[in-house]
């Protein structure tokens, strides 16, 4: 029998070797050992983007099982709904950095690509840790995602949805759009 403490280095040791172990990953989770935050955000945004016959066999997989989702989203979701109190801030504002970061490297992408789901990841974990732990989260970061014209219309409404929710209070949002709507008129 282990103890927590060597239960918790083995757990941190098979987790850096297979982060995409669902059965693992859900023992170590359910075990209540708190990770350190680097896991949670790499389990949030697991796993890479199928295409072609990979992609294909992926959908038949899910079509036989009945499930609403793949083993990796169910990953997903472990690490989202694991995630400690005492980590959430820093998780949030870590995955609007890397939002934030992914923009600028590719400010430009396609619907369904490799930068088109790790945002959607992004997005889905920020808006499931938010509503879930029902914290006030407000950073003025996620008052400027939903207004960035490069992302796809999907990863907009989802921002636009944490904005509402997570906003102060209305004038927050109204002085953003005047401010907009001057620089807009200064630029003419």
């Amino acid at each position: 029998m282990y103890s927590p403490n060597q239960l918790e280095d083995y757990s941190h040791q098979i987790l850096g070797i297979d982060l995409e172990n669902l059965g693992i990953c859900t023992a170590v989770l359910n075990s209540g050992i708190i990770l350190t935050e680097e896991t949670y955000i790499k389990g949030m945004t697991l796993g890479d983007a199928n295409f072609g016959d990979a992609r294909t066999e992926e959908l038949y997989l899910l079509k036989i099982d009945k499930t609403q989702c793949s083993r990796l989203q169910r990953i997903r979701l472990q690490y989202v709904s694991f995630v400690p109190v005492e980590y959430t801030n820093a998780i949030l504002n870590e995955l609007l950095s890397m939002h934030k970061a992914l923009s600028i490297k590719k400010p430009r992408y396609f619907e369904n690509s490799m930068e088109h789901r790790i945002k959607m990841r992004i997005a889905k974990a920020i808006s499931t840790i938010i509503y879930k732990s029902n914290i006030n989260f407000w950073n003025e970061d996620l008052l400027n995602l939903p207004l960035n014209y490069n992302n796809q219309l999907n990863i907009n409404y989802v921002y636009e949805l944490l904005v509402a929710k997570c906003a102060p209070d209305g004038d927050v949002i109204l002085n953003k759009l005047i401010k907009i709507t001057l620089e807009k008129h200064l630029w003419k």
